[in-house]
């Protein structure tokens, strides 16, 4: 397993990583588990969407630095390869720009708390 690879401290971190992004969807109603490479593109674009209101989320909302921001994406990451559903961050070059305008642009209120999930056409069951 993937997760087993990693140093104790790393598994922990992305762990912790993996149950914010669940808390959020679980928020937002929407699947955890995102299509990565195997799906069409209006899906991925969908997917990254929710990524990128996940990353404001963490940014504005709860005003996480970039570094805890790149650790809780990664811990998406390796749990979605840990269970061999693929790279949801590969290919996904929006995110990308995001992490970029973080710096510095931390502040109150807003942008990516709880709403409806855009990934499914709605209410997402997941599929």
């Amino acid at each position: 397993m993937v997760m087993e690879a990693a140093a104790p401290s790393t598994s922990r971190i992305y762990v912790i990583g993996w149950r914010h992004w669940v808390l959020f969807c679980r928020i937002r109603e929407c699947s955890p588990i995102l299509q990565s490479e195997t799906s069409d593109p209006a899906s991925r674009r969908a997917d990254e969407e929710e990524l990128l209101l996940f990353i404001v989320h963490l940014s504005m909302t709860l005003g996480k630095a970039l570094s805890t921001i790149k650790q809780r994406l990664f811990g998406i990451k390796y749990q979605h390869v840990a269970i061999g559903a693929g790279d949801p961050l590969a290919g996904q070059p929006r995110l990308r720009r995001r992490l970029s305008l973080v710096v510095g642009r931390r502040g109150g209120g807003g942008g990516g708390g709880a709403g409806a999930c855009r990934r499914h056409g709605g209410g997402c069951g997941g599929g």
